[in-house]
């Protein structure tokens, strides 16, 4: 077989489901526990690092995917309007994140006004995402539609037939743009990292990991590659 090992995985990355964990680190530090929080683009709510609910006062969830209706993460889930509005009033949340949103998002400058509208003044808003200059992002970029969703399938993404929804865009996935939509929106950037994270597109294709893994540690290792690595995640501040 061509596909790598669970087990292969395992030895080379122990800690591969826990890896980006620095992001919820950072939530767990600088929200206070009684503090109203919004997850954007909540999906299902099946991963337990993401699970919010037992440590604030207050968890919504809130997604395009009317799945995010059966989100047992969350305190209360909504779907979006369907204007993509978020369905709270003004300033209803302390702080907000999203992880894995950036890239569906069409119209990345409408999207950050509507959480700065939803956030109040000196909340922050936590991301990850993928980097557009990454050459996975290049590839996929380059890839007809299909095949990315097959893959993304086949990997256990997302089912094939969820492609419309997830459809990918790349218009908040780099530095410079980012800090630019969050300044319309009246944000700033708060923190800011990277990380190239385990090569598990290539999974399939155990040559291709390997190749995969040796990039990942030079990566992670040498502070020229940080422009180029696969994850950014950090946090926008509301200005007063």
């Amino acid at each position: 077989m061509l596909a790598v090992s669970s087990e292969t995985m395992s030895y080379y990355y122990p800690d591969w489901d826990t890896l980006g964990v620095e992001l919820y680190d950072w939530i767990h530090e600088l929200v206070p526990a009684e503090a109203h929080v919004l997850d954007l683009g909540a999906g299902g709510g099946v991963s337990d690092m993401r699970n919010l609910k037992p440590h604030f006062a207050n968890v919504c969830a809130v997604d395009i995917d009317p799945i995010v209706l059966d989100n047992q993460c969350a305190h209360e889930a909504k779907q979006l309007n369907e204007d993509c509005t978020i369905p709270y009033p003004d300033e209803s949340f302390d702080a907000a994140m999203s992880d894995y949103v950036f890239e569906h998002l069409e119209v990345p400058e409408d999207s950050l006004r509507e959480m700065a509208r939803v956030l109040k003044p000196g909340g922050k808003f936590f991301y990850r995402t993928i980097n557009r200059w990454h050459y996975l992002c290049i590839l996929g970029r380059c890839m007809p539609k299909k095949c990315s969703a097959y893959l993304a399938d086949r990997l256990g993404h997302q089912p094939t037939e969820a492609a419309k929804t997830h459809e990918t865009w790349y218009r908040l996935n780099s530095k410079t743009q980012i800090s630019r939509a969050a300044a319309a929106a009246g944000m700033r950037i708060g923190a800011y990292k990277t990380h190239e994270a385990e090569p598990v597109y290539f999974q399939l294709f155990a040559p291709a990991w390997y190749i995969g893994v040796l990039m990942e540690r030079c990566a992670n290792a040498c502070p020229l590659f940080a422009p180029w690595r696969v994850n950014l995640y950090g946090y926008l501040e509301k200005m007063p």
